[in-house]
């Protein structure tokens, strides 16, 4: 079996399973969240309760967490 090389900077789908225990961005809003290994990525609360961070708009829905430290 190969294993996954999981790299600061990637990114990955609402619903999908972590596969790196770590700290987490929510690439449309930027909120930050850990997740341990074996958890499955939210929807983020942020983004539903429609909180604005950084000017990002035009990404709502996009659904995506970028991981950005290793735990």
């Amino acid at each position: 079996m190969s294993e996954i090389n999981i790299k600061i900077g990637d990114t990955f789908d609402v619903e999908s399973t972590v596969l790196q225990s770590g700290s987490y961005v929510c690439v449309p809003c930027g909120h930050k969240q850990d997740f341990k290994k074996g958890d499955c990525f939210p929807l983020c609360f942020s983004c539903l309760e429609n909180k604005k961070y950084k000017g990002d708009h035009y990404m709502k829905g996009l659904g995506l967490w970028e991981l950005m430290d290793i735990k």
